[in-house]
């Protein structure tokens, strides 16, 4: 008895050697994916190893209708990958009608396309391939008479596709191109119409696509993007789908930050909402203590491109990308002791020149704070206000609205040195053509003058003003109207 069942199992290890069963098997694997998806899946060869490993070499999925372009190209490469091995947990999920079970998956050398092409008659006009061709959009689509249309709203939907216990991703490769309205960016600064992300390399655990929704846990993720940023991990739980794509107890380290959040929520109406994501994706997320260059922020939103500074940062944002809103984020400036509670929004981000701030800040700033930060910003400003109020610390409440370029402040500035109170608008904070110039309404309550500007025979001040003032490298006053309540003159009022 023992020998005929020895025989039979080395029969069967026989047969599943058998180049011919292999194939056979591999196109059932590769059938039943293919039934799931709007494409094609063709591979170079496939090995069936004892104990359920699966071995697929040269894979390639192509898109069954793709985009062709302006030149009469055709781009229907969807994904690739030079190697997969995949371990089953039974042959049944291939010969049978059970999802697929892996207890691991390796891919090397692979890649994937997002290609955003028009749609005339579409929503938006555009579409994209990914979306549509692995079904990961809210609305599906269906072609009907040579068209493509929404499908109905009750069409069955996806059930449970595969699951992983173990997956590691060795050498990846992501390109975007849009063929609708390319962007141009500056320098240094991801275009999120032309990406090219490399040297991608991924191990997890737990991935599963099922009802539409991918979930997975990223133990260690890192990769390199065009632009120059580089990520060297991220770690953190995964689910995307439904409209949702949720990202829990989050680590990102790049050279230059260690970013940590609690949560990292984005909401949307539908895929196609990522090809405007600075408008249609809502954003909510929990900031836990992150020490975050501006030279990594830079890389994804032209407003900082090209700051260096180090912030400290914990709080709460909300909002789409171009209407963010704050609810008691913390951010420091551990160079120069620059602190602010921030409650508020701001718009119009990643268009810097339209950049609006309506906020309720409470600003910890010292003058020569405030000149490293404008100079980090524009080092053509030409700022020098460093040398004055050596030593003190000032404490601005109140309100800033408006444009980059042209910001209102109302507030109060109070201080070991005095007091103050002001009403102005401030101009060429964001310019490299003009100097940094104030106008408005002040009013002083017992304000050291004498400290502040290096003048020892003259101290505290009461008074109300309507002036400006040009703050280059040689300031410049112009003042309207004064009214002195008090002035203290070597020491005498």
């Amino acid at each position: 008895m023992i020998v005929l069942l020895g025989a039979v199992v080395a029969l069967s290890l026989m047969i599943l050697q058998s180049p011919k069963v292999q194939t056979g098997l591999a196109q059932k694997l590769l059938d039943k994916l293919a039934g799931s998806i709007d494409g094609e899946i063709s591979f170079g060869s496939v090995s069936v190893y004892p104990w359920r490993t699966v071995v697929v070499r040269d894979l390639l999925i192509t898109d069954s209708h793709p985009y062709t372009d302006t030149h009469g190209c055709s781009q229907d490469t969807v994904a690739w990958a030079g190697y997969i091995a995949a371990n089953l947990f039974n042959l049944k999920s291939i010969l049978g009608g059970d999802p697929l079970h892996f207890s691991s998956i390796l891919v090397r050398d692979g890649g994937m396309y997002l290609i955003v092409e028009p749609w005339e008659g579409g929503p938006k006009d555009k579409r994209d391939n990914l979306s549509r061709v692995f079904g990961f959009q809210k609305d599906k689509y269906e072609l009907v008479d040579g068209q493509w249309r929404i499908r109905d709203k009750e069409a069955k939907e996806q059930g449970e596709v595969f699951e992983a216990t173990k997956v590691e991703v060795d050498g990846f490769h992501f390109m975007l191109r849009s063929h609708v309205k390319v962007k141009h960016y500056p320098e240094g600064c991801i275009n999120f119409s032309d990406m090219d992300v490399t040297e991608i390399h991924v191990k997890g655990h737990k991935m599963a696509l099922k009802g539409g929704i991918m979930s997975a846990v990223a133990d260690a993720v890192s990769f390199r993007e065009k632009s120059g940023y580089v990520c060297e991990d991220i770690s953190g739980r995964v689910s995307v789908g439904g409209g949702r794509a949720a990202i829990e107890d989050i680590r990102i380290h790049d050279p230059w930050s260690d970013i940590r959040l609690e949560s990292l929520i984005f909401s949307y109406e539908t895929a196609r909402a990522w090809k405007y994501f600075p408008q249609q994706v809502r954003i909510d997320g929990n900031i836990l203590h992150t020490c975050l260059s501006l030279r990594s922020l830079g890389f994804f939103t032209r407003s900082v491109t090209g700051m260096t500074l180090m912030t400290e940062v914990e709080g709460k944002i909300g909002g789409c990308v171009n209407d963010i809103s704050a609810a008691g984020l913390s951010v420091t400036f551990p160079s120069n002791g620059v602190s602010a509670l921030l409650d508020g929004s701001i718009s119009g981000l990643p268009k810097e020149p339209v950049l609006n701030l309506e906020l309720t800040p409470t600003l910890r700033f010292s003058t020569a704070g405030v000149e490293e930060i404008v100079k980090d910003k524009n080092p053509q400003s030409g700022l020098s206000i460093g040398q004055y109020a050596k030593g003190t610390e000032f404490q601005f409440t109140g309100s800033i609205s408006g444009p980059m370029d042209s910001l209102n402040i109302d507030g109060s500035i109070s201080s070991d040195v005095g007091s103050l109170s002001a009403r102005v608008l401030v101009n060429g904070l964001d310019s490299k053509e003009i100097p940094l110039t104030l106008s408005g309404k002040i009013s002083t309550h017992d304000l050291d003058v004498g400290h502040i500007a290096n003048i020892g025979a003259l101290h505290e001040v009461s008074l109300r003003s309507d002036l400006s003032a040009v703050l280059g490298e040689q300031p410049c006053f112009d003042i309207d109207s004064i009214f002195v309540d008090r002035l203290n003159l070597l020491g005498y009022d």
